[in-house]
């Protein structure tokens, strides 16, 4: 049996064969099983290479790092999240706040797993950066579903806005500094305030022929 070619940690998914796909889903399994149980500190990439039955060598092909392979590992777990939409209402606080309601009861169910969002969202490796990007490009469209008909650049703003305020949410939740009660009560009153300034604003340029 060959060993598999040494895979550049940029390899784009699609340029893997099916073995490689494979072996990557039980890293993320493990990754994810494991971090769950125990946290991110205590999971070394011995104790994924274990677990999975994926070879240390082999995992250090696909990953640059630990952390690496963790935030890759978080933005699998996050997929079937961003790919679920919340149910349409006319409101487009409401919408944006039951995404994020729904987001959030995801993360409380696994703390240990925010905490790679946390650690990740910090990080200076490049690597980790470029999934981090690729994870917030894909909970934006998720976003953007409340937003159809908003101009590109107000929807851009907004977007950006209801990011900021969830991430506050979740760090300051996970650091111990607020609770999740009172935090989902700042954040919506926070994502209400920021649909009405850009509304506001829409209004207002309408009337003097703005853009």
């Amino acid at each position: 049996m060959q060993p598999d070619s040494p895979i550049n940690a940029e390899a784009p998914l699609h340029d893997l064969t099916e073995t490689q796909r494979a072996k990557r889903e039980l890293i993320f399994r493990s990754v994810i099983h494991l971090v769950s149980e125990r946290g991110v500190a205590s999971v070394s990439v011995k104790d994924v290479a274990a677990d999975s039955g994926v070879a240390l060598g082999t995992i250090y092909r696909f990953f640059a790092s630990k952390e690496h392979m963790f935030a890759a590992a978080l933005v699998r777990w996050s997929e079937p999240l961003a790919g679920r939409v919340s149910p349409v209402v006319e409101d487009m606080s409401e919408h944006l706040i039951a995404t994020v309601r729904r987001g959030t009861r995801a993360y409380q169910r696994e703390k240990n797993l925010l905490a790679i969002n946390v650690q990740s969202s910090a990080s200076s490796d490049p690597y980790v950066s470029e999934v981090i990007t690729e994870f917030r490009r894909s909970i934006r469209e998720t976003f953007s579903i409340s937003l159809k008909g908003v101009p590109t650049d107000d929807a851009n703003k907004l977007t950006d806005l209801v990011m900021a305020i969830w991430q506050d949410l979740l760090t300051h939740w996970y650091a111990g500094r607020r609770s999740m009660t009172d935090g989902l009560a700042l954040a919506e009153s926070q994502i209400r305030w920021a649909v009405a300034g850009m509304q506001a604003d829409q209004a207002r340029r309408s009337e003097t022929g703005g853009q």
